[in-house]
């Protein structure tokens, strides 16, 4: 428990850290900061959040060929059976995980025109890396929407959007990304700020509407919002209209 309040410091001492003028200071920075922060990640336990367990139970619930009812998306699932290739075991998604979702993050911060260990701290501080050792799909699908931004400012426009859809195909929501593209194009003045702003008012107001609308759409989500379990998976309560698996005992895991 303690290794999360000496996250701070110790990015502190490595952006500190004297280097030669040889060595790319950007680089070195970024690359041990989350060496760094994929090591703590890797190794927690899957108590950490409540839907790790959920994903480590569907992910062996895939392995063995049984429907999960919920989040199925192509990407992820496919990327989930590769994963099974190198190891069945429920752990090995949540290593997965937390590597693809660092090295997202590093490539973004890295290739990024910000200051990397403000950028760093503002990833850890304002909690988006905690929460991503909770919620691993989202995650994996807002770090590819974050570098298919990048491409976006660049005007590369296949990558921009084979990334988005690769996000679309790990987790529904990445969608979003389509809001960069009139972010990007538009020449924006005071009148279309305003305009802007406004806009993004009266969405927030409709928000649950937008939510209920969503769902229609995407009935697979109503998970998250009714808080209905998997078939599945044996539950015990709640967190976060997540549900925690008492076991796996009760799965059968592929023998090759």
């Amino acid at each position: 428990m303690i290794i999360y309040f000496l996250i701070f410091p110790i990015i502190t001492i490595f952006y500190i850290f004297p280097i030669r003028n040889y060595i790319n200071r950007r680089k070195f920075f970024v690359s041990l900061s989350f060496l760094f922060l994929t090591i703590v990640a890797v190794f927690r336990a899957s108590t950490v959040g409540a839907d790790v367990p959920t994903y480590e139970g569907l992910f062996v619930q895939l392995l063995s060929g049984e429907s999960t009812g919920h989040g199925n998306t192509p990407i992820y699932n496919l990327y989930s059976q590769l994963v099974g290739k190198v190891s069945a075991q429920p752990l090995a998604i949540t290593i997965a995980n937390s590597i693809v979702i660092c090295v997202l993050m590093a490539v973004f911060i890295y290739y990024s025109e910000v200051n990397p260990f403000y950028a760093t701290l503002l990833f850890v501080g304002m909690y988006f890396y905690a929460d991503s050792l909770n919620g691993a799909r989202q995650y994996i699908a807002i770090a590819l929407v974050l570098n298919a931004f990048l491409f976006l400012l660049k005007r590369k426009w296949i990558w921009y959007i084979s990334l988005t859809l690769i996000a679309i195909g790990v987790h529904a929501t990445a969608i979003v990304s389509l809001i960069y593209i009139p972010i990007v194009l538009i020449r924006w003045t005071l009148k279309k700020s305003i305009i802007f702003i406004g806009s993004l008012v009266v969405l927030g107001l409709l928000y649950l509407k937008i939510i209920d609308i969503f769902v229609k759409i995407f009935p697979r989500y109503s998970f998250y919002i009714t808080g209905d379990g998997y078939e599945n998976v044996q539950t015990i309560g709640t967190v976060s209209q997540g549900k925690i698996p008492v076991s796996y005992t009760h799965l059968t895991l592929p023998t090759n």
